[in-house]
């Protein structure tokens, strides 16, 4: 642990200080810190909802195939059911990507902006 000084009271201060404990400003340590950890969360989140959504496409189109399949097989006995399922399924399999992925942009996006408005002040 080194002293470093306060950028606004010029009082010295522990290097590993989140703030002054004279006037209570961040240090540049802790700034650079919380944003690093907040652009990897950031990223870390949109993956996530980026991989849901790609995991939620797979198994909807793989249910949409086992019910199309079933449904004409069985196409006499009310099969028609489950080939109109199949198609819901690729709906979902198309919409709930769509719908994801977006909310993934916005997350980025006011990540974003949150980030350019703490830069102004």
């Amino acid at each position: 642990m080194s002293l470093i000084k306060c950028s606004k009271c010029e009082k010295e201060i522990s290097s590993n200080a989140d703030k002054c404990i004279y006037c209570g400003t961040p240090t540049q340590i802790s700034k650079n810190t919380k944003s690093i950890t907040n652009d990897n969360e950031v990223e870390n989140n949109v993956l996530k909802l980026n991989i849901i959504a790609s995991i939620i496409s797979v198994v909807s189109i793989i249910a949409a195939v086992i019910t199309f399949i079933i449904g004409l097989i069985f196409i006499e006995n009310g099969g028609i059911t489950l080939i109109i399922s199949s198609i819901l399924f690729i709906i979902l399999a198309i919409f709930g990507n769509i719908f994801i992925k977006w909310m993934a942009l916005m997350l980025q996006n006011l990540y974003e902006i949150n980030m350019n408005k703490r830069k102004e002040h």
